[in-house]
């Protein structure tokens, strides 16, 4: 309780100088929330390791990851921001004998999300578009200031999570289509795009906002370089004047 108490007058004497500095200096204030570790949520299909807190929003405890890929997002997320207050949400069903995300737990989630005022969600995955998840999205993103980063998808989804044993790729869909996969191509969300082993865009339209390195492991896809994105987003959190889309990218 002492220590939970120094941290709060901590963050209060921080929040004092800015806005002095502010002033004098003209500088911009930060905000309370801007002084402490951010909180992010990881809607994925469960981890083993390298997160604070597993909630599960489906039958399998997220605890738990048969696909090993929410262990390795995770891990990635983690890299760096040994600070960061990191939750996994459980959103993984069985579904007809395949592993994938379940709409109505992605739902529940982003609910939570809500009602926890978390500042980053990593969204390693893709679905069919859903009216409800983009308006939870956008509630997230212009009431409560969220952050989203999306996997921008590869053409082979056996999981519905967001990478490729056979390549980096960074489509979802199997048409000739250039668009994102959902929920990547939600306006408010940085879409991310994995890049080539020599680091050339996987495709030669840019569609994504932004593509990274998706090589994790004997896997690879959009859905490593998604969390390398938010990685590098927790490193850079305080700096930002505010959490619009475009600030964040032209900070990146």
């Amino acid at each position: 309780m002492k220590k939970s108490w120094s941290k709060k007058v901590s963050n209060v004497k921080k929040v004092i100088l800015s806005l002095f500095l502010s002033v004098c200096l003209n500088l911009p204030a930060l905000s309370m929330a801007q002084t402490q570790a951010p909180r992010i949520a990881l809607l994925d299909s469960g981890a083993t390791g390298y997160v604070d807190r597993v909630i599960s929003f489906t039958s399998l405890a997220a605890d738990q990851d048969p696909l090993n890929h929410g262990t390795i997002v995770a891990k990635l997320v983690r890299q760096g921001n040994p600070h960061a207050k990191i939750f996994m949400l459980q959103v993984c069903e069985n579904i007809d004998g395949q592993w994938k995300p379940s709409p109505r737990a992605v739902i529940a989630a982003l609910q939570w999300v809500i009602q926890n005022n978390i500042d980053i969600v990593n969204l390693s995955l893709v679905l069919g578009k859903n009216p409800k998840i983009d308006a939870l999205i956008k509630e997230a993103t212009l009431q409560h200031g969220t952050i989203f980063v999306a996997a921008a998808g590869n053409p082979t989804l056996n999981s519905h999570f967001a990478f490729d044993t056979k390549g980096l790729v960074y489509r979802a869909s199997r048409s000739r289509d250039v668009s994102t996969a959902f929920p990547s191509s939600n306006p408010y969300v940085i879409s991310v795009g994995s890049l080539k082993t020599r680091g050339t865009q996987s495709s030669q339209k840019k569609v994504c906002d932004i593509y990274a390195n998706g090589k994790a492991g004997r896997q690879e896809g959009s859905s490593f370089a998604c969390a390398r994105i938010t990685a590098r987003i927790i490193e850079l959190f305080s700096t930002f004047p505010d959490h619009r889309k475009e600030n964040i990218l032209a900070a990146l």
